[in-house]
């Protein structure tokens, strides 16, 4: 027996499928960090497959390590990210499998904090970041994830696969025999066969797992996810999987997940008209700092920490700004350097509040805000909207002097 044998022998065995669209620039990032794994668990053996899905691209395929054995499979067509995943299923050998996305990151931590928290069950879903922030917070805990009702009733709260460490037995034959066209959805499907199945899922709190958000991420193509969606109900129409009552609400799901989308598309519409006008006033010398000391106000709450908000608090303390507290509803959820808190928990004193979130009815909100806070409400969009006009103006008049002086020989 040779000495990577004896050093394999007894040791739990995982397998990182891993598919590769155009990805060949991923690959060292990807052994790196699971060259990190390997080194904080010892005890377990890691298998990295690298499915490589552009038939234009040929992947080197003798890439070796000394402690992850590492498979290239090149290809001869494309053939979509879930067929990219059976492929890589197919071809490897672990007892424990994790489908991990090419820009997608896991922890060092990640396989001895997953088997631990597993215990007997089919699967485990540990909590993640998404762009730097907690994905999971009071209005979608992270508990509903492995919830069957939810995932049939709400659609996939799992942010991705590599969120998930399976046991190889408990993959269903029917999602791996049904490979879907349309990208997007494999995922979602995975786990509704499983539930089909009674498979067990629990849930480990821990912080394992990281995903960068980026444009062309697939879940921001709308049409896409849809026919996505859509395929993978047919699926489980077709297989028989789940109860009448189950593929029923799944087929009435459908239309809700599009006009969600919808809802989600008008927002970053609006988030990107905001930071729009907000970049082209910085950059004609206007700031949100000089615009509320312009108003005395000289101690500020900012209330939402999402994208917005994350940037208005990097803006104000390089200006000096204090910022007095983070308010926001997922506040026990939030990883700020000012003390986060709820609307109800507030205790410092500020001269203003400023929203940076959306509201149905700011007037109420406002109302509500100024009675708890004792403090003035700006909303960050009106301060925009507001910077933005000074600045056009100052151009109008520019424009005039110039042409005022265009004709002054005359």
């Amino acid at each position: 027996m040779s000495s990577q044998s004896n050093r394999c022998l007894n040791k739990t065995k995982c397998t990182v499928i891993t598919p590769l669209y155009h990805g060949k620039k991923y690959i060292p990032a990807i052994i790196s960090r699971l060259l990190a794994c390997a080194c904080a668990s010892p005890e377990i053996e890691i298998e990295l497959v690298l499915s490589n899905d552009s038939p234009e691209e040929f992947l080197e395929e003798n890439l070796s390590s000394d402690s992850v054995t590492i498979k290239v499979l090149n290809t001869d067509k494309n053939r979509g990210i879930h067929g990219a995943r059976v492929r890589g299923l197919l071809n490897s050998t672990g007892d424990y499998i994790v489908f991990l996305d090419q820009d997608d990151r896991i922890l060092p931590e990640y396989f001895n904090g997953q088997l631990s928290a597993m215990g007997f069950a089919d699967a485990v879903v540990c909590n993640a970041l998404s762009g730097g922030r907690l994905k999971y917070n009071a209005d979608r805990p992270l508990w509903r994830t492995a919830d069957r009702e939810s995932m049939v009733n709400e659609g996939n709260m799992i942010l991705s696969p590599g969120q998930v460490l399976l046991r190889r037995e408990a993959i269903p034959d029917g999602w791996v025999r049904n490979v879907m066209q349309n990208n997007g959805a494999d995922d979602w499907l995975l786990w509704l066969c499983m539930h089909s199945e009674n498979r067990r899922f629990v849930i480990n709190e821990r912080v394992l797992f990281s995903r960068e958000v980026h444009y062309h991420n697939t879940s921001f193509d709308s049409r896409k996810m849809a026919a996505s969606e859509e395929e993978a109900v047919e699926i489980i129409e077709r297989e028989r999987l789940l109860s009448e009552k189950e593929r029923k609400c799944l087929r009435e799901l459908l239309p809700k997940l599009k006009d969600d989308r919808i809802k989600e598309n008008q927002k970053w519409k609006k988030m990107f008209l905001i930071q729009n006008d907000w970049f082209r006033a910085s950059n004609a010398g206007k700031s949100v700092s000089e615009y509320l000391k312009d108003r005395n106000i000289k101690k500020a709450a900012v209330y939402g920490y999402g994208y917005l908000g994350k940037t208005l608090c990097e803006t104000l303390e390089k200006d000096d700004v204090e910022i007095s507290c983070v308010i926001d509803r997922n506040a026990a959820f939030l990883e700020s350097g000012h003390r986060c808190c709820t609307v109800d928990d507030v205790q410092e004193k500020a001269d203003a509040v400023i929203v940076t979130v959306a509201s149905e009815n700011r007037q109420a909100f406002t109302a509500m805000l100024r009675q708890r806070l004792n403090a003035e409400v700006l909303w960050l969009e009106d301060i925009v909207a507001d910077m933005a006009e000074d600045m056009a103006k100052e151009t109008g008049r520019n424009q005039n002097a110039r042409s005022i002086g265009d004709y002054s020989g005359l």
